[in-house]
């Protein structure tokens, strides 16, 4: 029997047994989820980390908060941007702990790929430019990417929770 004939005879003619129907459910449900558990892991072990960086990315700037005149003063481009990325840690990261607990929570598993990688992309991004734009102004102009990426995912998983 050639892979043409069992194609036809199982899928086509639909002469699956019982147990053959009840393993492919079950071989269905299994990587449905795997894929659920890996995404949300992902998205678990990136908020985790993120809180981790946003304490280290606070002390070591708080280290130096009492002299006024650092980095320019309170109000200057470089120490704004240095908040920024750290409260970005935070912010981001709670974002995708709340994505992964909200997947657990409802039992979703599906569509949530473009969504998880779109919210770490965020994660990642953010405070790389934060950090970037206080070393060279130019770096502000790629804000674009993590505003982007999370609102495009937050948008999707809005999308996806109350549509699908």
């Amino acid at each position: 029997m050639n892979r043409g004939d069992i194609y036809t005879r199982y899928f086509l003619l639909g002469n699956l047994t019982q147990y053959d129907k009840i393993h492919i459910i079950q071989l269905i449900y299994s990587l449905l989820y795997y894929n659920m558990v890996r995404i949300m892991s992902l998205n678990l072990y990136t908020a985790w980390i993120a809180f981790l960086l946003g304490c280290i990315a606070g002390a070591i700037p708080g280290i130096f908060f009492h002299n006024a005149n650092w980095l320019g003063g309170y109000s200057s481009w470089e120490r704004r941007m240095i908040r920024l990325a750290h409260i970005s840690f935070f912010g981001i990261g709670a974002l995708n702990l709340a994505f992964a607990l909200t997947v657990y929570m409802l039992e979703i598993k599906s569509g949530l790929v473009p969504i998880s990688y779109l919210l770490i992309i965020g994660a990642i991004t953010m405070p790389t430019i934060c950090y970037l734009s206080a070393w060279n102004m130019f770096f502000r102009h790629l804000f674009f990417i993590p505003a982007i990426s999370v609102v495009l995912g937050i948008t999707l998983f809005v999308w996806r929770i109350l549509f699908i």
